[in-house]
This record gives C-alpha cells, sequence and structure tokens, in this order.
C-alpha cells in the first residue's frame, strides 16, 4: 500500500486588537475605577461628557452611578440616576431593575414592582430579574410568589447555587423545613464553599450530629465565621460540653465583644459550669446590648435564683414573658 505523507503547515495568523471605541473607552472607565464614593461617581460623570456615547453605554453608566448611591443607602440619588438611565434607554432592563431594588429600600415597594414587572417583560429569560422580584416578594410575606419566581430563576440558570439558597429561605418561612434542606444541599453541590449554605441547613437539622457536622463545615471553610462559631457554641451546649462552646463564644467575642447573641451564650455555659458571676457578667451585657432580648432575661433569671435572689429572678422572668406577649 502506497505510504501517503502528510504534510502539515503551520500557519501563524497576527490578530490585531480590536481597538475600543470612545463609547467603550468611556464606559470601562466608570466600570472599573475603584476606591470612595466620591472618586467612583466623579469618574463616571467624566465618561457621560464623551460625545461618542451610544445610547446602551450612556444608560449603563448612568445604572452604574445609580448602583453606587444604592450600595451606600442613598436612595434617593440612585432612583434619579437609574432614572436617567430608563430616559436614555427605555427597553434598558437594569435600568428598571436597579430603580426597583432602590425603590423597594426606600420603602415604596407597590412602584418597585412595577418596575420588577417592566424589567421582566423586557428580558422574559433573565434569573437575576426573577430572583431580585422573589426576594421582594418574600419581604412583604408573599411567599408563594416569591417561590414562583425563585423557581423562574433556577429554570433558566440550573447551575446558580444563590438561587437555590434563596429559595430555600423563602421555603423556610412557608414551613417546607425539609424541601429547604434539599435546596441547601442543592447550592452546597454547586457550590461546597457556600459557608452560608452549611449554617443555614444547620439551623433546620434535628439530628444534633449532623448540625453539628454542617457547623463543623462551615467554620472549616471561614473560621471565624461568627454566627456559625456562635451556632455551634449553644450546640456544645445542648451536648454539655460547656469548655467547647466557651472557646466558641470566647473566638466571637474577640472580635465583636458586644455580640449580645455570643455573650447570652457563654453566660449560660459559665453558669452551668457554676461560675455564676462570670455568668451574671455576660448575661448583664448581653442584656444591655439587646434590652428586648426575652430569652436573655430567662436565662438571667436562673443564675438570680441560683444566687438566692428570688426577687430579682421573678423581675426578670415577669420581663421576658411581657417581651413575648408584646411580639404576638
Amino acid at each position: 500500500m502506497r505510504a501517503l505523507t502528510f504534510l502539515f503547515f503551520t500557519l501563524t495568523f497576527s490578530f490585531a486588537a480590536k481597538a475600543q471605541s470612545p463609547s467603550d473607552l468611556a464606559y470601562t472607565r466608570c466600570a472599573e475605577t475603584k476606591g470612595p464614593l466620591e472618586h467612583i461617581i466623579a469618574a463616571c460623570t467624566e465618561s457621560l461628557k464623551e460625545k461618542q456615547l451610544t445610547t446602551r453605554s450612556r444608560a449603563r453608566i448612568h445604572a452604574i452611578k445609580g448602583n453606587i448611591y444604592k450600595e451606600n443607602g442613598l436612595y434617593e440619588k440612585a432612583i434619579a440616576e437609574y432614572e436617567f438611565s430608563i430616559a436614555v434607554d427605555p427597553k434598558y432592563q437594569y435600568g428598571y431593575n436597579g430603580r426597583a431594588v432602590s425603590r423597594a429600600k426606600f420603602g415604596d415597594i407597590d412602584k418597585a414592582f412595577d418596575d420588577f414587572n417592566k424589567a421582566i417583560e423586557l428580558d422574559p429569560k433573565n434569573s437575576i430579574l426573577f430572583s431580585n422580584r422573589a426576594h421582594w416578594y418574600s419581604e412583604i410575606g408573599n411567599f408563594e410568589k416569591s417561590l414562583s419566581d425563585y423557581n423562574k430563576a433556577i429554570e433558566f440558570a440550573p447551575m446558580n447555587s444563590d438561587n437555590y439558597y434563596h429559595r430555600a429561605i423563602t421555603l423556610t418561612s412557608m414551613n417546607r423545613m425539609d424541601d429547604a434542606i434539599a435546596d441547601y444541599t442543592k447550592a452546597i453541590q454547586i457550590n461546597p464553599k457556600y459557608h452560608e449554605a452549611y449554617l443555614n441547613r444547620a439551623t433546620l437539622r434535628s439530628n444534633p450530629n449532623d448540625k453539628l457536622a454542617d457547623l463543623n463545615s462551615a467554620i472549616l471553610i471561614w473560621p471565624d465565621f461568627p454566627l456559625a462559631r456562635s451556632h455551634r457554641g449553644y450546640g456544645f451546649n445542648d451536648l454539655k460540653q460547656y469548655d467547647n462552646a466557651i472557646a466558641d463564644f470566647d473566638r466571637v467575642l474577640q472580635r465583636f465583644p458586644r455580640d449580645y447573641y455570643a455573650l447570652k451564650g457563654r453566660g449560660w455555659s459559665w453558669f452551668r459550669k457554676g461560675d455564676l458571676d462570670k455568668a451574671l457578667a455576660d448575661l448583664n451585657e448581653s442584656i444591655r446590648q439587646n434590652p428586648k432580648s426575652s430569652d436573655a432575661y430567662l436565662v438571667r433569671s436562673h443564675i438570680w435564683t441560683a444566687k438566692g435572689d428570688g426577687d430579682r429572678a421573678q423581675s426578670d422572668v415577669n420581663e421576658a414573658q411581657r417581651l413575648k406577649s408584646s411580639k404576638q
């Protein structure tokens, strides 16, 4: 058989980098500027002076300014920038989305939903828009609509772990704990370092060992995760491992010495170990930081009882009952 020889020629192509247009450069300058609010706003304002800006770039720059104002809690200024964005480009979905979030945070929830609806009308397969509207449905207690929107968000972005995480929060509000756990599990499968998902799943676990395993995982990812440390401290209290509990609470309080939740938990640990003075000091500070925590008064009542001060113990029980009834 005749041997066939194939000759391969290596062809070298030189690709010239596509030059950015003045519009692209102006947008990039705004989008990539870092630093204090005033510095970013100034850079974006300067970018808006570019005479060759496209309609979409101009709308995006205004939206970036809106985002910066929104992230800093300046919602009225944010809304004004989003309105510029929409005026420039009435089909720019993120102008409506940004204004919706700002309006919601500002307390104008009805107009916020009008904007969310318009954004989704313009971009009906955008997972981000459905997820944002779902969040605010959950905030006003409309969990069915929130769930429906999260379902859509997951349909359009099935590998976005955040969508499962936030849908789990809505499912928890609907008392669908098993479904919520399944969503946290899915979020963790997609993103094994999702420490918040481990924490939230731990709070729903009924088995103490499963709960502890999730908290251990969260802390392994972020050793100084304060909520995970505090929750694990409470778990150790339940298991009567008071030294381990104190170690976790100490870790939190080294960084956040006024954390009332950790103070309350450590106070209980000291109480169970028999150190009533340290227990009382922690509970006094916990109540000082959060005088509306009924549980803290109940814990302190046990300490007063152990110290033989029945009047103060009863006073704390009464205050705990008053606080609980005021929340109903």
